[in-house]
């Protein structure tokens, strides 16, 4: 053979192994779930228009618990990386460091994990929040490849936009394909609702078209307050009410969460007038409602503040107001009258079961009623556990920022708190915590006292194990 057939037939065999190892690896990729490219996004994009794929990106950083778990538990399943891996560019990027800061500020990501689905221009397909199981991730990207074909109407509609602004069929259409999409609808969307009458706006179909609202309007809240109002007066048990009211609610919380963004913060001030008035219709802070997913529409203004300065280095503002809410609140509700609200409760609830048997009530409802009586000593505890977390888990941040000359004087308002803490959720995790954090404020003394209660307390405790016991004994040795 000559040199030239020798090197045809050499590029044949290089082909044949390249192909058959292209092989190997995407099957070996298969069964380990998804790959996810390296490098920088520039070369994504480019590799995308390379082969026309769509690129799934997951946003995500490292103190995210629901991110570890989708990677860990969902992405490595063989029929999601199966699916992906044949249908999509796979991207992992770190929200907070390198790259990731500046893509997460273009693609408005604010919440993790974030999952985008984008074109080879980078233009925003598809989008969705939170965790999924391997159905429901499945699921998500086949939304994404069948919204593809909205990109090139939206962009066409984009340029519409400018001309057709008080076209309310035109805008109905519109919104409905950017809030279908995932993006935010905006100015466009705010349009609309201006154009809608009271009729149209409590139309079912258009009430989800205010859960998507993202750009403040005053004109637009101010419209949708009234609505609410009138609905609230004539019937707030109505199913009209209470769909238009989580909408309105869902719509708030989505500007307050933009307006922690902005450099200024009349915005946020403007909103937390907005919710006070939302208050009158019955929407009073529940810091439960709000960590479950109600929106943080009913979480207290003052803790939104407190988010905002801490954001935006405003670190006077922090501790005054700070100390100011904590102090509040502890005046509001004492320890001490905490305690005898809840011995009163037990009281009047052991009364009430014992009273219920001797007239001879069902068992079935007697158990129904101890069950009523729990869930209810079920939230206040997660009220004050959250509480003693909000204060454990802000105090340094305040004695960091603390601008008086007398830093004594927040060192002992802080061990005041500290103690609270403990006394209104008495909880393992709790009094670890302030028992480690009264050590290290160098205050063994307190820290004692709070040792030896947990441990006194929780003698015959089922709940509290050997090791958390063991734990806390260490912890009384340190003293």
């Amino acid at each position: 053979m000559d040199t030239n057939g020798l090197l045809i037939q050499n590029k044949k065999n290089m082909k044949q192994i390249l192909l058959i190892l292209s092989i190997f690896s995407v099957s070996v990729s298969y069964s380990q779930g998804i790959v996810f490219e390296s490098g920088k996004f520039d070369e994504v994009l480019e590799n995308s228009k390379k082969n026309g794929k769509i690129i799934f990106i997951d946003f995500y950083t490292d103190w995210c618990a629901p991110c570890k778990n989708m990677s860990q538990n969902i992405f490595s399943i063989k029929e999601v990386g199966e699916f992906y891996n044949s249908n999509f560019i796979n991207y992992k990027i770190n929200a907070e460091k390198g790259e990731g800061i500046q893509l997460s500020k273009k693609y408005s990501v604010s919440a993790y994990p974030t999952f985008i689905y984008i074109n080879e221009t980078g233009d925003v397909i598809y989008r969705f929040l939170g965790t999924r199981e391997k159905e429901g991730i499945i699921k998500e990207g086949n939304r994404a490849l069948f919204l593809r074909g909205n990109i090139d109407k939206i962009s066409i509609m984009d340029q519409a936009y400018k001309t057709r602004k008080n076209d309310k069929v035109f805008l109905k259409e519109y919104t409905g394909l950017l809030i279908e999409s995932g993006r935010e609808a905006g100015e466009p969307l705010n349009d609309y609702i201006l154009l809608m009458d009271k009729e149209e706006m409590l139309n079912i179909n258009n009430i989800k078209y205010l859960e998507s609202i993202s750009l403040y309007s005053p004109a637009v809240m101010d419209k949708i307050t009234e609505v609410l109002s009138s609905l609230y007066n004539n019937n707030p048990k109505s199913d009209l009410f209470v769909k238009f009211n989580k909408a309105a609610i869902k719509s708030l919380s989505n500007l307050l969460r933009n307006s922690g963004k902005k450099e200024t913060e009349d915005e946020l001030e403007s909103l937390l007038l907005i919710k006070s008035k939302f208050s009158e219709f019955g929407n009073a802070d529940n810091i439960i409602s709000a960590s479950v997913g109600g929106g943080i529409a009913l979480m207290p203004a003052d803790e939104l503040r407190l988010s905002y300065y801490k954001n935006h280095k405003m670190y006077e503002e922090y501790s005054v107001l700070f100390e100011r809410y904590i102090d509040n609140y502890i005046k509001t509700n004492p320890a001490s009258k905490i305690e005898e609200e809840n011995i009163m409760f037990n009281a009047t609830f052991n009364t009430g079961i014992n009273k219920m048997a001797e007239e001879g009530k069902r068992r079935e409802d007697i158990k129904s009623t101890e069950m009523a009586v729990k869930m209810i000593m079920g939230f206040k505890t997660i009220i004050y556990r959250y509480y003693a977390g909000y204060i454990l888990n802000g105090y340094r941040d305040y004695l960091e920022f603390y601008n008086n000359k007398d830093k004594d004087q927040a060192v002992g308002k802080v061990i005041g708190w500290i103690n609270y803490s403990y006394s209104i959720c008495k909880q393992y995790d709790v009094a670890e915590t302030v028992a480690k954090d009264l050590i290290d404020l160098n205050y063994p003394d307190k820290a004692k006292m709070v040792i030896e209660d947990f441990i006194k307390s929780n003698e015959n405790n089922k709940s509290v194990t050997p090791e958390q016991m063991e734990t806390m004994k260490n912890l009384l040795r340190k003293c």
